[in-house]
Order: structure tokens, then sequence, then C-alpha cells
């Protein structure tokens, strides 16, 4: 991987934000890099490293399920979901 930076000008996120990323441990050459970026994102867009919860499911057939249960928690104010 070239780069972890953002590809595009990133806004910057109210820091109480609290964002839930749901990976894929299959492929983890291919996810680890979507992870990596998605963090340099976050932390590009002023998010804590503290507001960033990293769930880990088998594949991505899990990842539904696993994005179902963390939005409906309550407690995430987004959920992003990295598979392949």
């Amino acid at each position: 991987m070239a780069s972890t930076a953002p590809a595009s000008p990133v806004t910057t996120v109210e820091p109480t934000r609290r964002f839930a990323i749901a990976v894929a441990r299959f492929n983890p050459h291919i996810t680890g890099g979507l992870l990596r970026g998605a963090r340099a994102c976050l932390t590009a867009a002023s998010v804590p490293e503290a507001n960033i919860t990293v769930v880990e499911v088998p594949g991505a057939f899990e990842l539904p399920l696993a994005a179902q249960r963390l939005a409906r928690s309550g407690e995430y104010d987004a959920v992003i979901c990295l598979g392949c």
C-alpha cells in the first residue's frame, strides 16, 4: 500500500462522536489495509483513537449481523464495515 492518507478532503468530526469498525479477519492482507485506511481517515478528521472501536468477525458473511448489533447498541454514531 503506497499511502494511508485520505484520497479526498477530510471534514473535521465532532470529537465526541464514536465509531465502530467491523472488519473481517478473512484475507487479512486486504482487510488490514482497509482497516489502516479507515483509522487514518478518522484520525485525520480529528476523531480520538479512544472513540474508535474495532470488532473482528470471521468473514464478510458475518459483517451484516455485527453491524446490526453495533448499531442497535446505541453506543456508536456510525458503523463502518470492512471485508472482501
